[in-house]
């Protein structure tokens, strides 16, 4: 979970994981900026736990920049890969996109 500041960049490759509680894998809130996420290769992930969203951006003025998935990684979660709140503002574009 991202508090009280800015996540500039996290780069994940070749089977990193990143497993999350009811919060989600990542979660960012409370007017947070969430900044590049790139993972690429098999194995690699990024998932929610239980009821929970692989990522979830929520709350006010929260923002978010660039989501890459590439080469076999993948961004999911029981409710969504990527969750948007209502007060949220992506700033982000699809470049591809596969429904499982």
């Amino acid at each position: 979970m991202l508090v009280g500041g800015t996540f500039q960049k996290l780069i994940m490759k070749d089977g990193g994981v990143i497993e999350g509680g009811s919060n989600g894998g990542i979660s960012v809130g409370g007017g947070q900026v969430l900044g590049d996420i790139e993972i690429s290769g098999k194995g690699t992930k990024i998932s929610g736990g239980n009821n929970a969203s692989g990522i979830y951006v929520h709350g006010n003025n929260t923002r978010t920049k660039k989501i890459e998935v590439k080469d076999g990684a993948v961004i999911y979660g029981d409710l969504s890969g990527i969750e948007l709140g209502r007060r949220s503002k992506p700033k982000w574009r699809y470049k591809y996109f596969r429904r499982s």
